[in-house]
């Protein structure tokens, strides 16, 4: 097994709940073909989603355990984020338009004319 597969199975199993988790979804296919794409992401060949869910109102363990595990993957190499699936609160060291867009913002800022601010949406 490859040391980063260890390492999401670890972080899984430390997570304080049951409906807490890290998936991974592959890429590839078309998403990177044909002219530059406005997410700074077509290149990469999986998506790792880190996901805090719970039912009570004691959020702040999830909370904490998403953050740890997204810090812990960035300080294995991961970038970027895919929009839609950012954090709710923007912490200092996370710029998710950055994360998500990257390069590519003005990109996107061209198919959207008009648009003066484009942040990612968090997921609710």
């Amino acid at each position: 097994m490859a040391k980063q597969d260890e390492f999401l199975l670890d972080r899984t199993a430390a997570a304080p709940g049951q409906m807490d988790g890290v998936g991974i979804w592959p890429m590839g296919g078309a998403i990177g073909d044909g002219d530059p794409s406005a997410y700074n992401w077509a290149d990469k060949s999986h998506l790792v989603i880190i996901e805090a869910a719970w039912e009570s109102h004691d959020s702040r363990a999830h909370i904490e355990w998403a953050r740890e595990t997204e810090r812990q993957l960035r300080d294995r190499g991961g970038v970027g984020a895919y929009p839609g699936y950012v954090e709710v609160d923007e912490t200092g060291w996370e710029d998710w338009t950055q994360q998500a867009y990257g390069d590519n913002l003005s990109c996107l800022r061209r198919q959207k004319p008009g648009s003066t601010r484009i942040k990612p949406s968090p997921a609710v």
